[in-house]
């Protein structure tokens, strides 16, 4: 079964469901209608037209005398031998021919003993006088085809270059996105001279500015085995952190008035975006931005509007503003993970009593939060990854609570001057969290059973599954008894097709 096919199974599930909630007067006609059939129509139309992706080809004929003049498109990554970048093709030039524009993505490896290696800066303009070489298509049974996954992203190929075959131009493109990076990789620096080295600095670098280039190959596989990846990846949660920091030193501004929640819930607002923007607008914060964007003008300015509603209306922002996010499985897993912990929280919530155990009231939620989001997520996680951590549930707790220094205390570093005693202060307690968070990932690693490991699920398993998560979302807001049961029917019909 297609992804294709499951997108559109999917638009026929959600159709299904405008119609039983306007029939059974859970919504208005128009409401179930808007909220139902828009989100997944555009999903049917970002996989049946053209998504804004890059190229993912290269040119049929590459000879030894062909050329290209390209852009660095990332920060250096160190690996054991080399100097990694990202690069952006601009122009392929053959000797007869006429110079033709290519845009697609391709890696680029320097030797780290070469002499501009680690010298260049994103933006830079080069010629490159190396071939791109296609990925192979892997033979190994491995759950992770790297091949696709780079065709997915628009990355053609690799290059291995020295200074004998990349001349710079010494031009630069000055656009937002390279002049974010640049600001990055001083930052970076700056980590260094307040004394945070590897390993402590990856872990810091990816949860204050997204970027992973500082993250060794040994300390993102503890991460992806531990199921503790999702804590590097900014997303809901760090934005979450932005907002509730924000919110509470907003809290001495709020009155009786009627704009008091406007000023708690926006002015937060603001600086998540501010957040954003820093990162460099990466598809997983915009996201996550979106969601709580829409909840919070919702608080602020007291809209009849309930949480699926809001749900389902930042489902379509995002949608519009990103027509290859369907392309991306993080995409499925953040609105998911949102489903799951408005469908299951409550029930967690009450079925463990809180008020009988207020000591330990503010970790037992974060615990509950964690496990809804996970209930959710199992079936695609298994069918994406092949594999199920289960320790990582449990592990989270801790790593989730030393996040929380490691971005407040990143984002300082990143806002203060380096020379500020406040900034040497600051540095001591990050690099203990940062180091205390891969000693917890590492215990995981090591500890996880993989118990569920090399599992498939076709999609259908998946489709069936998420639609009675979706369902029992609606029924834990509305409480109809026939919410329920299509719910119920549905999570059999995948447990049966699973079986078979």
């Amino acid at each position: 079964m297609s992804f294709r096919v499951a997108i559109c199974s999917l638009a026929f599930f959600s159709f299904f469901l405008g119609i039983l909630l306007s029939k059974y007067s859970i919504l208005t006609r128009q409401r179930a209608m808007l909220l139902t059939i828009l989100p997944t129509s555009m999903i049917i139309g970002a996989f049946w037209h053209s998504p804004r992706l890059p190229n993912s080809s290269l040119p049929p004929a590459q000879s030894d005398y062909s050329s290209w003049i390209v852009e660095i498109a990332s920060l250096p990554k160190r690996t054991t031998k080399n100097y990694k970048y990202q690069i952006h093709t601009i122009l392929f030039c053959n000797p007869n021919d006429t110079p033709t524009r290519w845009d697609t993505n391709a890696l680029l490896y320097l030797n780290a003993a070469d002499s501009s290696a680690g010298t260049l800066q994103p933006g830079d303009i080069m010629i490159l006088t190396s071939p791109i070489t296609p990925f192979k298509k892997s033979d190994s049974i491995s759950p992770f085809d790297f091949s696709s996954w780079a065709r997915t992203h628009g990355i053609a190929g690799t290059a291995f270059a020295s200074s004998r075959t990349l001349f710079p131009l010494h031009a630069r493109n000055n656009s937002l996105r390279y002049k974010n990076l640049r600001v990055h990789g001083k930052i970076i620096q700056k980590f260094r001279s307040l004394g945070i080295e590897q390993p402590e600095l990856g872990p810091i670098v990816a949860m204050t500015l997204g970027e992973r280039s500082e993250l060794s190959a040994d300390i993102n596989q503890h991460f992806r085995n531990s199921g503790l990846a999702h804590i590097l990846a900014i997303s809901g949660f760090h934005v979450g952190i932005i907002f509730l920091v924000f919110q509470y030193l907003t809290k001495p501004l709020i009155t009786r008035s009627f704009y008091s929640s406007i000023v708690r819930n926006l002015i937060p607002m603001c600086f998540v975006w501010l957040y954003a923007a820093f990162c460099g607008f990466a598809p997983s914060i915009v996201r996550a931005a979106t969601i709580l964007t829409i909840y919070a003008s919702n608080y602020a300015f007291q809209m009849k509007i309930n949480r699926l509603e809001a749900f389902f209306i930042s489902l379509a922002i995002v949608l519009l503003a990103q027509s290859s996010a369907p392309f991306d499985v993080g995409f499925y897993l953040s609105f998911l993970a949102v489903a799951g912990i408005a469908t299951f929280l409550p029930f967690l919530q009450s079925t463990m009593r809180l008020q009988r155990m207020k000591n330990f009231k503010k970790t037992i939620q974060l615990f509950n939060i964690s496990l809804s989001a996970q209930i959710a997520t199992t079936p695609l996680i298994l069918s994406a990854f092949r594999s199920f951590p289960i320790i990582g549930i449990i592990a989270s707790i801790p790593a989730s609570l030393l996040a929380f220094p490691i971005l407040i205390g990143g984002m300082g570093i990143a806002l203060l001057p380096e020379t500020t005693c406040i900034a040497s202060l600051l540095a001591i307690p990050l690099k203990w969290a940062s180091k205390s968070l891969i000693f917890i990932s590492q215990t995981a690693d090591r500890l996880n059973p993989h118990i569920l490991s090399n599992i498939f699920l076709p999609n259908s398993v998946i489709v069936l599954y998420s639609c009675a998560v979706i369902f029992l979302a609606f029924y834990t807001q509305f409480r109809k008894k026939i919410l329920f049961y299509v719910s119920a029917s549905t999570f059999i019909g995948a447990i049966i097709l699973a079986i078979l």
